[in-house]
């Protein structure tokens, strides 16, 4: 949405001379900065709303911050998964069942994520929560407290993928 800060901006500037003008030749007291700090608030709240402000939106390999989207993983390492404030996905459906488990830790902090294992993988999966939703395939909803969850690959007693998740004031879904 860049085009809508062009406009935004543009306008602002042709408002701010057309105020300055009407202060200084009609002698109208305007309380210029008053308004501009006004619009300025305004031009935040419509930008988040209609998803066109990305300075604070942050999206990376590993994190969604303000954002959403997927995030496709496509191996198994020790690594660490972010979803603030975010409505994001995790797929972990391209892990092959034979590769070397690792450790993974989720964190959902006020956001909504959707967590995809391959069913053929196995994995053990910790689920940690707290003022949120965590549901799991086995049909088990967590609003507090802790869950583990394993995939019917893992009951055969091989290595498993294991996967720390962490839900606060969010909505996670395993499917």
């Amino acid at each position: 949405m860049r085009l809508y800060s062009e406009y935004f901006f543009g306008i602002l500037l042709i408002l701010v001379g057309v105020l300055l003008i009407v202060r200084h030749v009609f002698n109208i007291h305007i309380p210029l900065l008053r308004i501009l700090f006004g619009l300025f608030f305004l031009y935040i709240g419509f930008s988040i709303i209609f998803g066109g402000f990305t300075g604070f939106s942050t999206r990376n390999d590993n994190n969604m911050v303000f954002s959403s989207g997927i995030i496709k993983i496509n191996r198994s390492a020790n690594d660490e998964y972010n979803l603030i404030f975010s409505n994001g996905e995790l797929d972990f459906t391209d892990i092959a069942p034979g590769e070397d488990p690792g450790r993974i830790k989720i964190n959902v902090i006020f956001s909504s994520g959707t967590i995809r294992l391959n069913p053929k993988t196995p994995a053990v999966v910790k689920i940690n929560s707290a003022f949120a939703n965590a549901s799991t395939p086995d049909n088990t909803n967590i609003s507090f407290g802790s869950h583990v969850y394993s995939t019917k690959a893992a009951a055969s007693g091989v290595k498993s993928l294991e996967i720390d998740a962490n839900a606060v004031f969010s909505s996670l879904k395993f499917k």
